[in-house]
């Protein structure tokens, strides 16, 4: 019942649910130590990017962004996401 109410969260109530990726990924970390531990985690990454776009969901609570412009959203201080005083240099 537990494993049950841990995946049904991952996948629709979490704050990363909306982001795309495989379901697999929002629930457990095991694929991606596989493919750390096979060394195709990039290969990987890049693929979920081709087929997902520019922001993945790599594991629970990872998520890998592969443009530019993301990336500046997510780090930069006037965006509307809540950041702690670490990222008032960028």
């Amino acid at each position: 019942l537990l494993f049950t109410v841990r995946v049904v969260h991952a996948l629709y109530f979490s704050s990363l649910a909306h982001v795309p990726g495989p379901a697999i990924n929002k629930v457990t970390e095991l694929p991606l130590r596989i493919l750390n531990a096979r060394l195709q985690r990039n290969e990987r990454i890049f693929e979920w990017h081709q087929k997902y776009g520019p922001v993945v969901v790599i594991a629970p609570g990872q998520v890998s962004f592969s443009s530019v412009p993301v990336a500046k959203e997510i780090y930069s201080v006037t965006a509307k996401h809540p950041k702690s005083s670490y990222f008032d240099s960028y």
